[in-house]
């Protein structure tokens, strides 16, 4: 699979390259939302792998600016509907969890997975 990883501290960037490799991806590193956006628009990638919190562009917004992208470069205009609609129930899920809100499927520490 070709990826793109979105990664901002370079211990953590260099570690998931090298072990993607190892599994046999082509890996593609930037380090900010805005190189994102380029190479978005530069490559087709199966899939990208971001932190959210990005210098130049969080990675929130990065995602949404992936879904206007992609949608005009297919000429898909559903797909930006699509990836906006499962982008709104991730962001909620999210807040949710950084809120501490009770039943939140998505865990904030490690100790919480167990649980």
């Amino acid at each position: 699979m070709r990826l793109l990883l979105v990664e901002d501290d370079s211990m953590i960037g260099e570690a998931a390259r090298q072990g993607l490799r190892q599994e046999g991806h082509t890996v593609d590193w930037v380090r900010d939302g805005r190189e994102a956006d380029a190479a978005v628009a530069a490559a087709p990638y199966d899939a990208v792998l971001l932190d959210l919190g990005l210098p130049r562009r969080d990675g929130l917004s990065t995602i949404e600016a992936a879904a206007f992208l992609i949608s005009r470069l297919e000429n898909r205009l559903e797909i930006e509907k699509q990836m906006l609609s499962t982008f709104r129930r991730m962001l909620q899920r999210y807040r949710d969890a950084a809120a501490g809100a009770a039943g939140s499927s998505v865990a904030r520490t490690p100790s919480e997975v167990a649980t």
